[in-house]
């Protein structure tokens, strides 16, 4: 059957395609999907919780009554909490925030709200945690003690609550729409909210909650559609002439590519070092960075993760070894002894990325374990684990990365129930079939709305195409791991980037690969970032 493809005035066919391709079909959402902006973001109130979360933080503020922020201590986290700290800042409310560390309990306890209530807090309100923290909900339900859990995690909510709202689309209350958001997301839509209910919320401090919720969202690896995606590229522009004097000084004092319209630098460069400081027990620093004012010196944080880098560097190469040295199963899990458990995150996911299967990481420390597993988008990890609860202490997270701590008698009943797992087909393919397309469509135009898909990345990736006869007529120059090559396609030359050593065919070449476009001043530079040649 033929594609209805639209056509918008200028839009390429070939965008258009791209994007009917992704699901993307009416007028309506190619111009939302190209050309984002704050005005597009939805109606918060449509989140199951949001209004009750609204109006239980203005009677709080109005009452003068403190309110306690328990965030954990990932950069999800810590950026939903740098968000809803600097807008109490703005607001002149009275707040503290607790940060969990990864090698905490995944549970909040009843005492500890015990304690807050008796220093004179009259809210709690939890960040990318508290779902599953059944004692905390029925603590705060029988003593009557305001909560307001704010999460993305899975869970189920088996009794009617009065005293507790949460807001969690995962929890299949009819606002699912909504459950690509990442805590932080969460966090900056009641920030939205914000600017409805309270009258003398500054505006300007609205921005700043979108990059921090652009930081957050792409360290959670949220999927980049729909409304996710309009808080990263907003962010991701922002990103250059920050709003946040702490993310400035972090560029200023560590290398960050001036690349606006590529996640890697935030992926690559900035969260994994905000992320460092909560391995090793204090998450505190990172949130320090994100909510330092101007005149703030914060160089010795900066310094002090320059440190923890140069220990987890050493701890990582260690664990990436054993890697090399053993087989690897159909399905990886690994057990380590006597090394951080705030690691096993970091390690089940790269050994998930490297055999693009689910991975499993253990850590024992005396008679407990505690562990982290990723999905690789192959299995529902939140109900494979719920169906095996009984042997966890506990556990938290959601599809497609879990948390848990368990006895370490437990570990080989763990193992028997990973290894019948079984997985499924990708969810959400992060590759796309390539689309024909010869030399002569590589237009400045074309490359231009091209750049319009961008950013790249979970639920959004790149664009590849192909084309045949391709001649090589020379190569340049080689540098580091590419080879540089003048090719020609009838009368079109371009040159292009082959990885690794190259040698001059003897016929044309078949290629599959990705247009680059450079702006250089008032010059514009393009090459061809060869994927595969045959």
């Amino acid at each position: 059957m033929k594609k209805n493809l639209l056509s918008i005035e200028g839009v390429s066919s070939i965008i258009l395609k791209i994007l009917y391709e992704r699901g993307i079909k009416s007028e309506d959402e190619v111009q939302k999907f190209l050309n984002p902006d704050v005005s597009m973001l939805s109606n918060p109130f449509q989140i199951c919780g949001m209004q009750q979360a609204c109006e239980l933080i203005e009677d709080t503020i109005r009452a003068r009554k403190k309110i306690f922020i328990y965030s954990d201590g990932d950069v999800d986290g810590i950026a939903g909490a740098a968000i809803i700290a600097n807008v109490f800042n703005s607001m002149n409310v009275a707040f503290d925030v607790k940060l969990t560390h990864r090698l905490e309990n995944y549970e909040i306890e009843p005492e500890f709200v015990k304690k807050i209530e008796e220093m004179g807090y009259g809210l709690l309100i939890t960040i990318d945690t508290g779902t599953t923290s059944k004692e905390l909900i029925d603590y705060c339900e029988k003593t009557k003690f305001p909560l307001i859990i704010i999460d993305h995690h899975r869970g189920s909510i088996e009794k009617d609550l009065h005293y507790t709202t949460i807001v969690n689309p995962s929890l299949n209350r009819g606002d699912g729409d909504f459950d690509i958001f990442t805590a932080s997301g969460l966090v900056l839509k009641l920030a939205q909210s914000f600017l409805e209910v309270f009258p003398f919320f500054p505006r300007d401090i609205f921005y700043s909650c979108i990059e921090l919720g652009a930081i957050g969202t792409l360290n959670d690896h949220g999927l980049l559609r729909g409304e996710n995606r309009a808080i990263v590229k907003i962010g991701l522009n922002r990103f250059e002439n920050t709003g946040i004097p702490g993310i400035e000084k972090f560029k200023e004092h560590f290398y960050i590519p001036k690349n606006s319209d590529e996640i890697r630098i935030i992926t690559h460069y900035l969260n994994p070092k905000l992320n460092t400081p909560g391995r090793f027990g204090k998450p505190e620093l990172a949130f320090k960075i994100l909510t330092a004012g101007l005149d703030e010196n914060i160089e010795p944080i900066f310094e002090e993760i320059k440190t923890f880098e140069k220990e987890k560097q050493r701890v990582m190469r260690n664990l990436l070894s054993v890697i090399k040295s053993k087989d690897t199963e159909r399905l990886p899990i690994f057990l380590f002894e006597n090394i951080p458990a705030s690691f096993s995150g970091t390690f089940a996911a790269k050994i998930s990325e490297k055999f693009q299967m689910p991975a499993l990481v253990a850590i024992r420390h005396g008679d407990l374990i505690q562990g982290s597993a990723r999905s690789f988008n192959r299995i529902n990890l939140y109900d494979f684990f719920n169906q095996i609860r009984d042997i966890f202490i506990s556990f938290g997270g959601h599809r497609d990365a879990i948390g848990f701590k368990m006895k370490s008698s437990n570990m080989s009943e763990l193992k028997k129930f990973w290894r019948e797992m079984k997985i499924e087909k990708p969810r959400i393919s992060n590759e796309m079939k390539p689309i024909h397309m010869d030399f002569e469509n590589i237009t400045i135009p074309f490359l231009k709305d091209l750049q319009l898909l961008k950013p790249f990345g979970y639920g959004n990736p790149p664009v590849f195409f192909t084309t045949s006869g391709v001649e090589c007529v020379k190569i340049t120059r080689y540098q580091k791991n590419e080879t540089v090559v003048w090719v020609k396609q009838n009368n079109c030359l371009f040159e292009a980037h082959f990885t690794g050593t190259f040698k001059m065919p003897s016929k044309p070449l078949s290629i599959c690969y990705s247009p680059v476009l450079h702006k250089s001043g008032d010059l514009f530079i393009t090459w061809l970032d060869v994927i595969q040649a045959g």
